[in-house]
């Protein structure tokens, strides 16, 4: 069956709730290394730490062989810690499976490559087709970059991205597709708070 359109989607703060296990990662690491930990109640530093890829976050506080070694050190979790501290978003179990039947679904994050762990934890791996993460470009969003890799991949011209931040607003709008906010007021963009409200806009998309 030919699919209606392609859905991309951030991955933190869109298809998971990652706030608490990021903040433990980076009071670990930041502990470790002698340095104050970061100040979550100062909005540029939680935009920050939402919006850039890792090393664009700790090159912020740290350079040379400091960052060096911050960037390569593993705080004392395991992967399962992690997951437990990292629940899904608000409809993202019961939906996203519905979607996958009609939609061809990918990720384009500024994370690494934990999120296989993630996707393959919340039984949601098979559902998404292509993942990008800060990995697979030369430059993070908001750069289009890899949202224009997806789109080429799959020839798509009726797409739809789905994300929290300005980072993402800009990607879409760069890369030329539709855009929701999720949870989040982005400029003029349309709001939804749970995933189940994105087949409203997509069934007034299509008729």
């Amino acid at each position: 069956m030919k699919k209606k359109g392609l859905i991309i989607y951030d991955f933190d703060g869109v298809l998971v709730n990652s706030q608490n296990a990021i903040k433990f990662y980076y009071a670990a690491i930041f502990r470790h290394f002698g340095l104050p930990e970061l100040d979550w109640d100062n909005p540029y530093v939680s935009g920050q730490v939402f919006a850039m890829t890792h090393r664009q976050l700790l090159s912020q506080y740290a350079d040379g062989e400091l960052l060096e070694k911050m960037y390569n050190y593993l705080p004392p979790f395991t992967i399962q810690d992690m997951l437990d501290a990292t629940p899904l978003e608000t409809g993202v179990a019961e939906t996203i499976p519905e979607l996958s039947a009609d939609y061809i679904l990918a990720i384009c994050t500024n994370r690494g490559e934990s999120v296989d762990s993630y996707l393959r934890h919340y039984n949601l791996y098979g559902h998404f087709s292509y993942t990008i993460t800060s990995n697979d470009v030369r430059n993070p969003k908001p750069s289009p970059e890899g949202i224009l890799k997806i789109l080429s991949y799959f020839g798509a011209d009726n797409a739809l991205f789905v994300g929290d931040s300005e980072t993402d607003y800009l990607a879409a709008k760069d890369a030329g597709i539709n855009f929701i906010a999720f949870k989040s007021t982005l400029f003029d963009s349309q709001i939804i708070t749970d995933h189940c409200d994105i087949k409203q806009f997509l069934h007034r998309s299509h008729t």
